[in-house]
């Protein structure tokens, strides 16, 4: 290496200059045949490419005193004079004119930079000067003179100052001019294509399209309006949000509202010609709903309230479904709530599916077993996916749970921007807005708010797998789905099968209809058992009681000598107490005292009711309770009462409330007229 430099250093100047300029023209061949050469072989031609430190000195000395940037060696002043002018004459010329180079992205970035801090110190500049107070006596803009005096004083105020002196600007301004023009109607509408304006304000507005906005907004508030210009209706509702026209609070939220329907009703007859004022209105709604604390279901529809409904109550049954088998890291220590039920749990996944459950007449008419063989499939899908994936099963479907900033009123013109700190509004089930620290953010449990077709697909499945189990007359044509979801699929299928013929084979049917019918066939049946005694109502194996003291009777003397007489024989049925009056009924039913329902004493009852029957009957009709120390409970004679009286009445007699039995007020009269002919 020394041999080297010392070689070198003895070699005459222009000998060194030639090895120079030969390994430049290599390293440009080189470039050439890359095909990647910025700069062409006369870049430097004017000067050489290596510098040493003895150039730089023989330039500062031959530099005169007070003088710029030094020349480079091998220039003389009016090549670097030149140079000079080449260089700004470039910086000058558009980027797209420029030569691309190596150190292109650099430069960009750098010009870039430049202009985004000229533009940030404009700004401050006249943001500074917008904040310093005005003199009394400066000039002020001179009236509008075609513009009715209302307007013309509105465009006085876009030069006018607060009380401190500080010219209005921003949402102070538009505050200002809405409050002056909150009245003001106006009768010249605008002529011709509106131009759109995406944040509109009255500044912003022409003399003629002004006149034009108050002339549709006079027509709005009648009723009368024909169409919704994206661009008043956006100017409008920055009027209504900063309370002016209708009262603050739910008004202002039902104004909006309308002009929401109204865009939406445009959209659909003119695609195109709101110019997605529909989102924007929507949004502007729920930041007044959030920002006022009023009724969520102002700013929300019924199908967003159901959807996000349906994913928290997925994502409660994902959890506990995790916590029970202590899937990922969790214990039932950890479970929130109760579980959702299988119905609950269908319902949601029918909700979230792009396959809506309530179309197929399988699933309608079998709801129970559906909703069994779901929360089957659904348990082993979320027990699958913690095992085997790193996203739950709920997260695949409708995204994972995001938090982010809100910025409420983002670009209105609000003459003070609302700061409720710990605020926290629940738009939906699964959409929750806080506000803690000067920060807004926004929570929900969900990315995509639309159906899931891999759901779908699944539910899909549950329905064909189902029908051919079940035998189901119409099948639906199988499609692809992953192997083990099939098998999940079949499993759960045979098994709530198996469960519904176990039950079936249990069931027992009464129908009641047939009641009647019963009946009938068993008084035939009875009816052709008795024998001539029993129909006469002797009954010898039965002993003769005394009639109870509640019913009148009628005794014969008996004759001298039968007063002693003990055997069954001796006492005839002519003998024995009868009541004075007893109206025969019609079939006589049977009693707990007697074989065909009539009383001890062989008279037969109204309608087969036995004495102690009778006795409540008659208590209830005194307005008596009833009777006491009988071998039955009144429950069970009024029960017993009201079948026997059931075929005359075809109704219940006797109903029991909190002070106890009562007879029914439309058949009193028709049991006085059975008890008491």
């Amino acid at each position: 290496m020394d041999d080297r430099s010392n070689e070198a250093e003895g070699r005459p100047r222009a000998d060194l200059d030639t090895l120079v300029q030969d390994i430049v023209q290599r390293v440009l061949e080189v470039e050439r045949r890359r095909g990647g050469a910025s700069f062409s072989e006369r870049s430097y031609s004017d000067q050489p490419i290596l510098r040493r430190g003895s150039d730089w000195r023989r330039e500062r000395e031959e530099r005169p005193a007070g003088a710029g940037r030094p020349t480079p060696a091998g220039q003389s002043s009016s090549t670097g004079q030149s140079a000079s002018a080449e260089r700004s004459a470039s910086s000058e010329r558009p980027a797209s004119a420029r030569s691309t180079s190596a150190g292109r992205p650099l430069q960009e970035r750098s010009i870039a930079s430049t202009r985004a801090e000229r533009a940030r110190r404009a700004y401050r500049s006249q943001a500074r000067f917008d904040q310093q107070p005005l003199p009394r006596d400066a000039p002020r803009p001179l009236p509008h003179p075609a513009l009715p005096p209302t307007l013309a004083r509105l465009r006085y105020l876009e030069g006018d100052c607060d009380d401190q002196g500080v010219l209005l600007r921003g949402g102070k301004l538009f505050a200002a001019q809405a409050r002056l023009a909150a009245d003001f109607e106006d009768d010249q509408p605008y002529q011709g294509a509106l131009p759109f304006r995406y944040l509109p304000t009255y500044q912003e507005l022409s003399d003629r399209e002004l006149r034009g906005y108050f002339s549709w907004r006079t027509l709005w508030r009648r009723g009368e309006a024909s169409d919704a210009p994206s661009t008043f209706v956006r100017l409008l509702s920055f009027e209504l949000v900063n309370g002016v026209g209708v009262e603050p609070g739910t008004p202002v939220a039902l104004e909006l509202r309308r002009l929401v329907d109204a865009c939406r009703d445009q959209a659909a007859k003119q695609p195109g010609a709101t110019g997605g004022g529909v989102l924007d209105l929507e949004r502007l709604l729920r930041d007044y709903v959030v920002c006022h604390q009023l009724d969520p279901k102002l700013a929300t529809s019924e199908e967003e309230r159901a959807f996000a409904w349906a994913v928290l109550t997925l994502r409660l049954a994902e959890r506990a479904r995790l916590c029970q088998e202590g899937l990922r890291g969790l214990t039932p220590r950890d479970q929130e709530g109760p579980a959702p039920t299988d119905n609950e749990l269908w319902e949601a996944l029918g909700r979230v599916s792009s396959y809506p459950p309530e179309r197929s007449p399988f699933l309608r008419t079998h709801a129970d077993e559906s909703a069994q063989v779901v929360a089957g499939v659904f348990a082993r899908l979320v027990r699958h996916c913690a095992k085997r994936r790193k996203t739950d099963f709920i997260d695949s479907l409708v995204g994972p749970v995001q938090e982010h900033a809100y910025y409420p009123f983002a670009g209105v013109p609000l003459e003070d921007a609302p700061k409720p700190e710990g605020l926290r509004v629940r738009l939906t089930a699964a959409e929750t807005i806080t506000h803690r620290f000067g920060r807004w953010k926004l929570r929900k449990d969900f990315s995509t708010s639309g159906r899931s077709r891999e759901l779908g697909r699944i539910v899909r499945g549950i329905d064909r797998q189902m029908r051919d189990d079940w035998g189901f007359g119409r099948p639906l044509k199988e499609k692809r789905l992953p192997a083990y979801v099939a098998r999940m699929i079949q499993k759960e299928s045979a098994l709530a099968l198996e469960r519904s013929q176990e039950a079936e084979r249990r069931r027992i049917s009464f129908d009641l209809s047939k009641l009647g019918s019963i009946r009938s066939a068993a008084a035939l049946t009875r009816e052709a058992l008795l024998v001539d005694e029993e129909r006469d109502g002797y009954l010898p194996d039965d002993p003769p009681r005394e009639a109870p003291s509640s019913i009148s009777v009628t005794t014969v003397p008996p004759m001298p000598g039968e007063r002693d007489a003990t055997s069954p024989a001796a006492t005839s049925p002519a003998d024995t107490p009868r009541p004075a009056a007893a109206p025969p009924a019609p079939t006589a039913q049977p009693s707990a005292g007697t074989r065909d329902g009539s009383p001890e004493g062989g008279t037969p009852s109204p309608c087969g009711l036995d004495p102690e029957e009778l006795g409540l009957l008659r208590a209830l009709l005194d307005g008596r309770p009833g009777p006491s120390g009988t071998a039955r409970t009144t429950e069970m004679l009024a029960d017993s009462a009201n079948e026997k009286l059931f075929d005359l009445l075809q109704d219940s007699a006797i109903e029991f409330d909190d002070q106890g039995p009562h007879l029914v007020e439309d058949y009193i009269e028709d049991l006085r007229g059975i008890l008491e002919p």
